[in-house]
């Protein structure tokens, strides 16, 4: 965000990259700076191995080593580390960090160009193997577990990746910020999840990247992550037991070589080989907001080791699931009105008792609803097309929800807890982290949700455990906060805040603002297009609407409607903007394009009070 300006912070920022001051007696400072020297710094001797190294020449192990702090810093272009055969070890995984990686204590720090590190095992530091802002190393034959994060590298290029087993750390390989590297060959597996955690693959904000005959199995939380990252490829890799197996955020990715027409084995998939060909006919659907897809899956790992033909069917990719072009807009009389976007018709209306606080199912199939008061507070869940009851769950003084995106839970917050209801089995089960929410952003990590509360406490909510193990303060109490469809950026309007704050939910920091001039930010309502380029802003003081490009900061189009506008929905593909206003008795809403050009005026029976679109 921003372009190529360096990100605003503010209090909420975590000093990210201020993290390697406890990486032992040589302070190395942050990622992409400089090594410290010292001049009694150790070098490496070709007898002579010790703990805090700085290595400027080959090395081979001869023993076992134990260090306490951050064993060997590589300062040498060209060098090569061979570990033969033989264990380095620390003091332990160390704390959970996240979203601070765990720089602590680090094995093998990498601050140089073409080292070859090789043939030994690195275990129990926050990290085994560090990249630092290198290019052309090769890491192969390595063993890396027991650590916080097997194998990170950051602003890394034309790096090798080969052959090495990332096995039972919190992270097992993790790329960030880093282009251009080829990942082949390894075992990533039986990582651990200490929340969040356990993840085989972890990429952020990493693209053009290749991964192709690595074993990614039974990971304790996603065996792919994928954010903010595009232009990946991932090829003949078995995808095995993870829960879940991959989520993509961003789209972009290729999870097939279409040269080979191949593309990756997925125990899950459940597909048939008709032809006999080794690859299923029907694509194997990526999981998250990207809506990609595996058009060649195998339907038996390694099979590409045994394929005796090439494909034989031609395979296109699905078409994007798309929500219907629909809205639902509270009335001030408790009713909700379903509106066609395409008709440009009200379908129906049907009495909520709703005050105005709605959410909708990913599918856009059930609309829940907030309904009476107080004590006699409930959650009702609606057919979306019909208007017909179809369950009904206690909420007393209820004040937000939300439905998470993989469409098994409903979130509500109240004034003294938080509600997670499980809809296969009707559980409803309740913790204190989470109550008095401003907005529940639900994450696409299935067991997470992003709670901002009236206090401006902003907080991650761990679901299975029922607590939140990571919070930070907002600068000030917020109004409104709306996430990106990928969930990548949170979107928040703040008290005497004259701004947008963009809060990066990996990171957990403020990466960016988006100024909203003179507007009272009492009278503002956002919503973020579906891409996260643009970010539409409604002054319903004002009755004005813009659109803003989130790189440039310019606002690309406006438009001020008569009457009082109240509230902006964004449709699920973009194309569709709804403006919803009072009038003197009844309503309208306002249907525009993208650049807020108006298409059509829908007639409401009574004042808007809120709009909601599927997303």
């Amino acid at each position: 965000m921003g372009g190529k300006s360096k990100p605003q912070r503010t209090s909420i920022t975590l000093a990210i990259f201020l993290i390697l001051a406890a990486c032992g007696p040589n302070d190395q400072g942050p990622p992409g700076a400089t090594p410290a020297t010292t001049a009694d710094a150790p070098r490496s001797t070709a007898t002579q191995v010790t703990c805090g190294m700085q290595v400027a020449d080959d090395l081979t192990l001869s023993a076992d080593m134990h260090c306490d702090s951050t064993a060997l810093t590589v300062v040498g272009n060209g060098v090569t580390i061979d570990l033969n055969g033989f264990t380095l070890s620390g003091p332990g995984a160390g704390r959970r960090s996240w979203p601070l990686p765990n720089f602590d204590v680090v094995g093998l720090m990498v601050q140089a160009d073409h080292v070859t590190i090789r043939n030994g095992t690195v275990q129990e530091f926050g990290m085994a193997v560090l990249l630092n802002d290198q290019r052309g190393v090769i890491v192969e034959n390595v063993t890396a577990s027991g650590n916080y994060y097997g194998l990170y590298v950051y602003k890394g290029s034309g790096n090798q990746i080969r052959n090495n087993r990332i096995v039972a750390n919190v992270y097992g390989l993790h790329l960030q910020e880093s282009a251009g590297n080829d990942v082949r060959g390894n075992e990533l597996s039986r990582q651990t999840h200490h929340s969040p955690g356990g993840y085989g693959l972890y990429l952020y904000t990493s693209r053009d990247n290749w991964f192709e005959g690595n074993t990614i199995e039974n990971n304790l939380n996603w065996g792919l992550w994928f954010s903010n990252s595009t232009g990946n490829t991932i090829v003949r890799n078995n995808i095995i037991g993870n829960d879940p197996q991959v989520s993509d955020d961003s789209g972009g990715n290729r999870f097939y070589d279409e040269q080979r027409r191949e593309g990756n084995y997925w125990d899950d998939y459940r597909g048939t080989d008709d032809n006999g060909d080794g690859i299923g006919e029907v694509p194997y659907s990526i999981g998250g907001p990207g809506r990609a897809a595996d058009i060649y899956p195998f339907i038996a790992a390694n099979g590409w080791n045994s394929r005796t033909s090439q494909t034989l069917a031609p395979a296109t990719p699905p078409p994007p699931p798309r929500s219907a072009p629909r809205a639902f807009v509270a009335l001030a009389d408790g009713r909700v009105a379903l509106l066609d976007l395409g008709s440009r018709s009200v379908l129906t209306t049907w009495q909520a008792g709703t005050r105005g606080q709605l959410a909708v199912s990913p599918d856009g199939a059930t609309l829940y609803a907030i309904v009476g008061e107080g004590d006699d507070c409930a959650v009702v869940a609606f057919d979306a097309a019909t208007g017909w009851q179809r369950r009904q769950w206690p909420a007393p003084h209820a004040q937000a929800l939300a439905a998470t995106y993989d469409g098994t839970r409903v979130l509500i917050s109240t004034d003294t807890v938080l509600l997670e209801i499980v809809l296969e089995t009707g559980e409803i089960r309740s913790q204190q982290d989470g109550r008095d929410a401003v907005a529940i952003t639900p994450s696409w990590k299935h067991n997470l949700v992003i709670v901002t509360g009236e206090d401006g406490w902003l907080s991650i909510v761990y679901l299975p455990d029922q607590h939140s193990p990571y919070g930070t303060r907002l600068p000030a109490a917020p109004l409104q906060a709306i996430d990106n469809r990928a969930g990548t950026r949170l979107f928040v309007v703040m008290h005497a805040r004259p701004a947008v704050s963009v809060i990066d939910t990996e990171q957990f920091i403020e990466t960016d603002t988006v100024p909203l001039g003179d507007a009272d930010v009492r009278f503002i309502r956002i919503g973020p297009s579906p891409d996260g380029a643009s970010l539409y802003v409604l002054d319903t003081a004002n009755s004005r609407v813009w659109r803003v490009d989130l790189g440039s900061k310019r606002t690309l189009a406006e438009l001020t409607l008569d009457g009082g506008a109240v509230d902006l929905a964004v449709s699920a593909d973009g194309a569709l903007v709804t403006v919803v206003v009072a009038g003197s008795t009844a309503g309208r809403a306002v249907i525009l394009d993208s650049d807020l050009r108006p298409l059509a005026s829908i007639a409401l029976p009574q004042q808007p009070v809120r709009v909601v679109a599927p997303r």
